[in-house]
């Protein structure tokens, strides 16, 4: 089970001036864009790539299409005219033809912008090869963010393998967060029952094993020793490790996160960094615009997560004493 991913979706042709690609802070995994034109014309699209992938899906059927969107929306004009509001019998009759109008697009669409339709091809942007059709759209889509977002980790809870959580969400993530600092050497985190943190705590840290017991017989915060965790763990690790000279702004790091490969969503993120800084409290320290925090505390944890760029860490290498 990975993140909840989606595309947004736009129409151009070739009178279309700049597509801009979605970047970091955009809640979209992707951007299709389904081009209305000879499909040889979609090469002069004038495309501003962010981070993540582009689908450009063009069709043979492209004037049928256009031809009824060209329907619906003269239909649409005429329907808002006010001598047509203030007729009845002419607005009941447009909104019927506007219907009709509606059903002939989505038939048209379905028709005509189908992966498996003879004549539509759909491929990444700033790339001739075609993608490989599968079982439909949604398939296809599944392929590209395989590929593209390749070291995404497995997050088997819902409520967390989003962009923006639900108050419920955020409820049981912010109980979870508390735990760690609190009960940190405590099995489950001294958590009881069967609640929506407890479930965020099995799929983020103790199904990879990353608060663990160890051969002393205590638990603690540990590198991932099973599961898809390691690379998202060794990121975090490789940016921290390198903040000896200069601190490491933490919106940075949520950044690298959130960018392909590993394309996570804001939701993990919190509980992961803070497993991370308690697992490396004797060698990396924490600031809050500028002043360092000498303990990580609940409260010091919720303001982190609501404005990540106004903390910064540090990497002390340690010296044993000889």
């Amino acid at each position: 089970v990975g993140m909840l991913r989606y595309f947004e979706t736009v129409l151009a042709d070739a009178g279309t001036k700049i597509i801009t690609g979605p970047g970091i802070e955009d809640a979209a995994d992707g951007l299709l864009i389904y081009f209305l034109g000879p499909p040889e014309e979609a090469s002069v699209l004038s495309i501003r790539p962010g981070s993540k992938p582009i689908v450009i899906a063009t069709t043979a059927g492209h004037a049928a299409i256009v031809e009824a969107v060209s329907e619906l929306a003269a239909v649409l004009r005429s329907l808002d005219r006010p001598d047509v509001q203030a007729d009845r019998v002419a607005r009941r009759e447009l909104q019927d033809r506007t219907a009709d109008a509606r059903r002939r697009l989505a038939d048209r669409v379905s028709e005509h912008l189908h992966p498996a339709s003879a004549g539509v091809q759909f491929r990444l942007a700033g790339t001739e090869e075609p993608l490989p059709v599968g079982r439909g759209l949604s398939s296809l889509l599944s392929q590209v963010c395989e590929d593209i977002y390749r070291a995404s980790p497995e997050v088997a809870n819902e409520m967390l393998g989003r962009r923006e959580l639900t108050s419920q969400a955020a409820k049981a993530r912010r109980e979870l967060l508390t735990a760690m600092v609190e009960h940190h050497d405590e099995e489950w985190l001294g958590m009881k029952g069967f609640g929506p943190e407890k479930a965020m705590y099995a799929a983020l840290l103790r199904h990879p094993r990353i608060h663990r017991q160890t051969g002393e017989g205590t638990f603690g915060y540990h590198q991932p020793s099973r599961g898809s965790m390691n690379i998202t763990w060794g990121t975090m690790t490789k940016m921290v490790d390198g903040a000896t000279r200069d601190q490491l702004a933490l919106n940075t790091l949520y950044a690298r996160l959130m960018e392909p490969p590993i394309g996570l969503k804001e939701g993990p993120i919190p509980v992961l960094l803070t497993a991370l800084l308690l697992h490396r409290v004797d060698d990396v320290a924490i600031y809050q615009e500028g002043t360092y925090q000498p303990t990580i505390t609940a409260e010091l944890l919720e303001k982190l997560i609501k404005s990540p760029g106004r903390f910064t860490v540090k990497h002390f290498k340690l010296t044993s004493e000889r």
